[in-house]
């Protein structure tokens, strides 16, 4: 008698355990690629929203961030190289994207609220929690 209420007890707690762990919704899979440009699009409309750039000038500045943005990550993801040569290369790149956006016909002005734009949105992510 003591063993059949023990495999009811046992069958009743793998039956909810099952019940939960199967009731869950599934993280939503992304294509590499496809979460990136689906992140440059939202931007893409903030910048001419908020900065009131055209389709041409947002474009060419997504695509430039877009750029920037994976050798960014190669340079914080080289574990071979200091914190201060990060900086360094970090630095760099920035002056060459600056150059980048000027190149794509952008004003110093419309350069400096793009990039206070970056340095807003950067903030954001740190203060959720980074990503």
């Amino acid at each position: 008698m003591k063993r059949m209420g023990f495999f009811t007890l046992l069958s009743l707690l793998v039956s909810a355990a099952c019940t939960v762990v199967l009731g869950q919704t599934p993280e939503p899979q992304y294509y590499p690629s496809e979460r990136p440009m689906q992140k440059m699009d939202m931007i893409k409309v903030r910048m001419k929203e908020e900065i009131k750039l055209s389709d041409a000038k947002a474009d060419s500045v997504a695509a430039i961030e877009l750029d920037f943005h994976a050798k960014t990550k190669q340079i914080m993801a080289d574990a071979t190289i200091t914190e201060e040569d990060k900086k360094t290369k970090l630095k760099t790149l920035g002056e060459q994207r600056k150059k980048r956006w000027k190149a794509a016909s952008l004003s110093d002005e419309e350069i400096k609220k793009v990039e206070t734009f970056y340095l807003n949105r950067q903030k954001a992510i740190q203060q959720r929690g980074g990503q």
